[in-house]
């Protein structure tokens, strides 16, 4: 009498480099994975995983739910949009009520919170799981943010917790709210990479045509940066790019790329009132990078400004200090994002929570969070520049990060992150700003009314 097959504990859909790792990080845990991907041509190009034990193979999406463990928990390593679409059409009629679905990729937060009240997909639980790290965080523990009820964290939660990056609060996993919360927490997670990434450009920038360094030079200055309170992935990452056996940056188009999460980034702080310039600076820093025949042709038009006298008394040591400030600036900017976000979609996103999820795994990962993690001691009245050390930074540096955006400008060097951090600063800093002529304009041409220090409340019209 044969034996049944073994029924695998999780289905991973979309087989490409995310997918395959994911699988076998599972594998690894000691879970069985069943795969389907939409290429038929699959299997052909991937016999090493086929052959896993611990794997199996499912040529159609029935085969592929029939030989799960109830309740069925399903993966979906797939691109955002249309192809998210149509593994959940092809699975809504083969799931259970008790059956969950998992989004991994990078969906807009707005189209999970959609999916995890759609009628015609409340034959399963959805969720949405924010996942960063790469193709090597999936590999070997990545960061992990989930949207999606109590049923399904219940469930999923075990598994998940197996494969994350372990972080200053244990497993890089935490629940944010239902559907949409854990894929806008990803979403802000890249937006505030989007930022670091631009500051270490314009750093770069500045030590290039600034100062004259060379690209040995610069892996120097941001091997030692490493060692100190800037200490992250992407900074030890600008090392290695910058040293010399690597491909010469000088070889590379000048044009950077997105995928959209920056993007998306700026118009949802639009939608919820939050500035957040440092973010949106570096989204426009890349859209301008795009215009490279243009710029050529602007280049050749307008030249390049003399050195001024005023650099040479610019330092590295005012540069460091200058990148601190203003990823500081960052990273409360995407902070106050997921406050007000959790108070309006009534999720529960806790930003102690969030630096303990991005402390390992993910892109952004470094000791910035942990500084935030220890310093936030009441959740519930969250006051970041109540952190000693957060607090003492933007003071104490303040002199560095100006005369840091004063070489840039006498040298003709574009620096709109460096830039956008001293002017925020600058904006939260002002107990008055220039805004009563706005309002006063505003009541002028159409009678928007004003309000008077005398009586707050009540608005009232002025003679113009």
């Amino acid at each position: 009498m044969s034996r049944a097959p073994i029924q695998s504990d999780v289905a991973v859909i979309g087989l490409g480099v995310m997918g395959r790792n994911l699988a076998l990080n599972l594998i690894d845990k000691g879970l069985n994975v069943a795969g389907w991907d939409a290429d038929a041509a699959w299997v052909e190009r991937n016999d090493g995983l086929s052959a896993t034990p611990g794997f199996r193979y499912a040529k159609h999406i029935e085969a592929l739910v029939e030989g799960l463990k109830t309740p069925r928990k399903v993966l979906l390593l797939v691109p955002a949009g249309d192809s998210v679409e149509k593994a959940l059409a092809a699975l809504a009629s083969k799931l259970q009520p008790s059956d969950i679905v998992v989004d991994c990729g990078n969906s807009h937060y707005q189209d999970s919170i959609s999916r995890g009240s759609r009628e015609s997909l409340q034959g399963m639980h959805f969720v949405g799981l924010g996942v960063s790290g790469g193709s090597v965080g999936a590999r070997y523990g990545p960061s992990m943010m989930f949207g999606g009820d109590h049923y399904s964290w219940g469930h999923v939660r075990p598994i998940l917790e197996k494969i994350a990056a372990q972080g200053i609060d244990g497993p890089c996993l935490k629940r944010f709210g239902d559907f949409g919360a854990g894929h806008f927490v990803k979403m802000v997670h890249n937006g505030i990479e989007y930022a670091e990434m631009q500051l270490i450009a314009e750093a770069h920038d500045i030590m290039s045509r600034g100062m004259g360094l060379s690209h040995s030079e610069q892996a120097d200055f941001f091997k030692r940066a490493n060692q100190g309170p800037l200490q992250g992935f992407l900074i030890d990452l600008a090392r290695k790019v910058l040293e010399p056996t690597t491909t010469s940056l000088d070889l590379i188009i000048d044009s950077a790329e997105q995928k959209g999460t920056g993007a998306w980034s700026v118009m949802a702080a639009l939608e919820l009132g939050v500035s957040i310039p440092c973010i949106a600076a570096a989204v426009d820093a890349r859209l301008m990078s795009s215009f490279w025949g243009e710029r050529q042709r602007r280049a050749s038009i307008f030249g390049t400004a003399s050195a001024d006298a005023s650099v040479s008394s610019f330092t590295l040591a005012d540069l460091e200090k200058a990148i601190w400030f203003s990823k500081i600036c960052a990273y409360m900017q995407g902070f106050d994002m997921l406050i007000k976000a959790s108070e309006v979609y009534d999720w529960s996103i806790s930003v102690r929570d969030v630096c303990a999820v991005w402390s390992a795994g993910c892109i952004i990962r470094g000791a910035i969070l942990s500084m935030f993690f220890d310093g936030i001691t009441d959740a519930e009245n969250l006051d970041l520049l109540s952190i000693a050390k957060i607090r003492q930074a933007l003071m104490d540096h303040q002199d560095a990060m100006r005369a840091t955006v004063r070489c840039a400008v006498d040298q003709a060097i574009p620096t709109p992150g460096l830039h956008a951090a001293i002017s925020w600063f600058d904006a939260f800093a002002s107990a008055r700003m220039p805004q009563a002529i706005t309002q006063a304009q505003r009541d002028a041409f159409g009678a928007h009314g004003v309000s008077l220090f005398e009586n707050p409340d009540q608005k009232t019209h002025g003679e113009w």
